[in-house]
């Protein structure tokens, strides 16, 4: 995989974020967003050829490298065979992946319940811990952060992420999530810092395979 810088590419991309894209989490017409070219391993590169490190994995979820091989290899071989399936079905590769992270999970855990997203999995899992435990407190952590959905956002930290609905905007946060033995609990960690740094050697800006991590 080869990448040339292309800065009236990138302009284009930033227009049409711009005029189209309504960003999370922020003020509308005080974004600058970084517009990304391309990636590999542990690094990205934006249309203008500057290579970043990037420190946080985007939000934690490549954290074996950007495009790694058998991620891709993966993916395309899954779309050429089945692209999407509704949760109603059984499906081999849900199975065996919900086979393998209960494997993971250590004593008392049976089942998965694939979510859609971050959110949706601590709505999901304050829902069932209610409903085990008969308690209603939630417990979140400074600074913590859950997702932009109704019960997820009142157990976030409002001084850090702007939360203006505040801990108290909903029962769902005068409530001790108990975690029994027996509970199944999702958990999901995001990193919410913008957490690159530019790297300025002067190299080409081309991406090869040596800066694949291994998998």
């Amino acid at each position: 995989m080869s990448f040339s810088p292309d800065p009236t590419q990138g302009k284009h991309v930033f227009d049409l974020d711009r005029q189209y894209v309504f960003h999370s989490w922020s003020a509308q017409g005080a974004l600058n967003p970084m517009c990304i070219a391309a990636a590999e391993g542990s690094y990205v590169w934006d249309y203008d050829g500057n290579k970043w490190l990037d420190f946080s994995s985007q939000l934690v979820n490549v954290n074996i490298g950007h495009q790694h091989p058998k991620v891709i290899a993966a993916i395309q071989e899954q779309a050429g065979k089945l692209s999407t399936i509704a949760p109603q079905h059984a499906n081999d590769k849900r199975g065996e992946a919900a086979k393998r992270i209960v494997e993971l999970a250590g004593p008392n855990m049976a089942k998965v319940f694939f979510t859609n997203g971050g959110a949706d999995a601590v709505e999901n899992a304050i829902r069932m811990a209610r409903i085990h435990t008969h308690k209603h407190k939630v417990l979140s952590t400074y600074r913590s952060y859950h997702g932009n959905t109704g019960a997820a956002i009142t157990a976030t930290a409002a001084s850090c992420h702007g939360n203006q609905n505040g801990p108290q905007a909903s029962p769902a946060s005068s409530a001790t999530i108990a975690r029994p033995a027996s509970t199944v609990t999702m958990v999901r960690t995001t990193a919410r810092l913008r957490s690159s740094i530019r790297i300025t050697p002067s190299e080409p800006s081309s991406i090869g395979s040596s800066s694949q991590p291994a998998a």
